[in-house]
């Protein structure tokens, strides 16, 4: 096996051991999922706390629709969002968080943070910040390569 099989192995390694220790930051009792911890921290954020288009959120969560519309569908069913016909255009729909989604965001985001600042402890500044400049260099390269593949089939 030459040099670049070897790298391309252990950086599929790697890539595998960081999303199963990813795994593994807690997300509270309450059962969520990451993309649904994702979805509450974007609709809090949200400016001015408005609601916010399905089309949008689904752009700042970089996911496609079809996968936003069953986490919506999760935050619904528990109350923890709510849908509604945007009064602009009633063909497009609005989320925002309700009262007990955004009390679950920020207890759950209170462990997240401990979490992740214990990981950043260990981990140093300096070093962090070197690794999340290579991860977002990575994740535009993988990103450039998977668009020329998508490209090349159709």
């Amino acid at each position: 096996m030459d040099q670049r099989e070897d790298q391309g192995r252990a950086l599929f390694q790697a890539l595998h051991r960081l999303l199963r220790a990813a795994g593994g930051i807690p997300l509270g009792d309450k059962g969520l999922s990451r993309m649904e911890f994702y979805t509450l921290s974007v609709l809090l954020h949200q400016e001015e706390n408005r609601p916010m288009r399905v089309s949008g959120l689904s752009e700042a969560l970089q996911s496609a629709k079809p996968g936003v519309s069953r986490t919506l569908g999760n935050l619904e069913r528990r109350g923890l969002i709510r849908r509604t016909a945007d009064p602009a255009d009633r063909r497009s729909t609005q989320v925002a968080l309700t009262p007990e989604g955004r009390q679950l965001f920020r207890q759950t985001a209170a462990e997240v943070s401990a979490y992740t600042g214990r990981v950043l402890e260990r981990m140093g500044w300096e070093e962090m910040d070197q690794l999340l400049g290579l991860l977002d260099r990575l994740c535009g390269i993988m990103e450039e390569v998977r668009q020329e593949k998508e490209e090349i089939i159709c």
